[in-house]
């Protein structure tokens, strides 16, 4: 027999035991911020035969008529004139399981109760914003460190939105289901935001007696779409509507709705062109836009005229070169001539052999200049 199983159930066992034993009355929660007061409940029908009150949290802490107080509680334990037990100042340490006993004149017990006191604390808040249609995490990053927590529940204004319970499983309520999650560190994020996600969120974490808070004001933001667009052949124009790819768009023409595609191409037409959010007409963008079959026509002679220019300038660069290079040939045929030759030339033959004239250039040549640098064309539209 396998008895590994029967350790799993020995506290349990124990609580019963030592529940029987002490012939607990009542069991009770009391809740408390960090910092504030709680107040024990004394359920009994007997408030006036009371005389003594002990309190116990392992050891006892209080003891009434013996006006004992813990050094841990003092100040802050306190037994009021109308037999209310106060715990003022919550710590965390405070947190936890408290045995109450209550007394008579003869010593009698008259009521035994096991009071839980949870106190929460108040971990942090921050502002989240996130698109509509997108993805934003609105609780995860102050979650650093979290571990050993037994439950976890994600609210939205008071309404629950998902939570964790004691077996870390996710549950959520159908007005998110599909569109949120809750992961087992207790972060929380909504696929697809909607702008009725916005509004104050909490996040509540139970770690054993200690409840810890976290809180979110999300905002959620519908983004404005852009208008893309280009001129087609035959004086047609395509226009494409830039938003986020889950939100859907709509298209609105001088007062008609021509097709709710991103993706728009009509004919040749003038007037005002809107894409606008479906659900939120008044975040929109417009374009006054006029495509032609003329438009396009001065496109192409624009650009015609340009190539000639540049087919223009760019013979007689050539040109020039190939004369620059022909008189620099001329020059290199006369240095060839030795310089002996030249001396008995110039003694003997001088006069009959004068030095050959400058170039002559021929009628209606003119010397290179020196070329310009490109200038750049632009090409202008009519």
């Amino acid at each position: 027999m396998d008895w590994s199983y029967m350790y799993q159930f020995l506290p349990f066992i124990w609580n019963v035991l030592h529940l029987i034993s002490a012939n607990i009355d009542s069991k009770s929660t009391v809740h408390g911020l960090l910092g504030e007061s709680v107040v024990f409940p004394l359920a009994t029908d007997k408030m006036d035969s009371i005389s003594d009150l002990t309190l116990k949290k392992g050891n006892y802490i209080f003891k009434w008529k013996k006006v004992f107080v813990d050094h841990t509680y003092a100040g802050r334990l306190t037994f009021l004139g109308n037999k209310t037990l106060k715990l003022a100042r919550l710590e965390e340490r405070d947190a936890g399981p408290y045995e109450m006993e209550v007394f008579d004149e003869a010593g009698k017990r008259l009521h035994m109760a096991i009071i839980d006191v949870i106190v929460t604390c108040v971990r942090g808040s921050s502002q989240v914003y996130g698109d509509f249609g997108g993805p934003v995490v609105v609780f995860g990053k102050n979650l650093t460190g979290l571990s050993r927590f037994s439950e976890a529940r994600w609210e939205r204004i008071g309404s629950l939105v998902a939570r964790l319970n004691r077996s870390m499983q996710p549950v959520y309520s159908a007005e998110y289901q599909g569109r949120v999650q809750i992961l087992p560190s207790a972060q929380c994020q909504i696929h697809q935001a909607h702008v009725s996600d916005g509004g104050n969120h909490t996040l509540a974490v139970t770690q054993g007696s200690l409840q810890l808070i976290w809180s979110a004001q999300l905002f959620i933001t519908v983004p404005t779409p852009v208008i893309e667009q280009s001129c087609l052949s035959g004086g047609r124009a395509e226009f494409r509507c830039m938003a986020n790819s889950s939100i859907p768009t709509l298209w609105i023409l001088n007062g008609s709705y021509p097709k709710n595609d991103s993706f728009l191409v009509l004919d040749a037409f003038s007037g005002e062109l809107f894409c606008a959010v479906k659900d939120y007409p008044d975040h929109n963008t417009s374009v006054l836009f006029m495509c032609t079959e003329k438009e396009t026509s001065v496109v192409i002679i624009a650009a015609s005229i340009s190539s000639g220019i540049v087919m223009v300038i760019l013979s007689a660069a050539v040109c020039c070169l190939l004369r620059r290079r022909k008189r620099e040939e001329r020059h290199e045929l006369t240095a060839m001539v030795p310089n002996d030759v030249t001396q008995i030339c110039e003694e003997t033959e001088a006069e009959e052999f004068p030095p050959p004239p400058p170039p002559v250039l021929q009628d209606g040549e003119e010397d290179c200049p020196s070329l310009s640098p490109v200038m750049e064309m632009s090409t202008f539209t009519f």
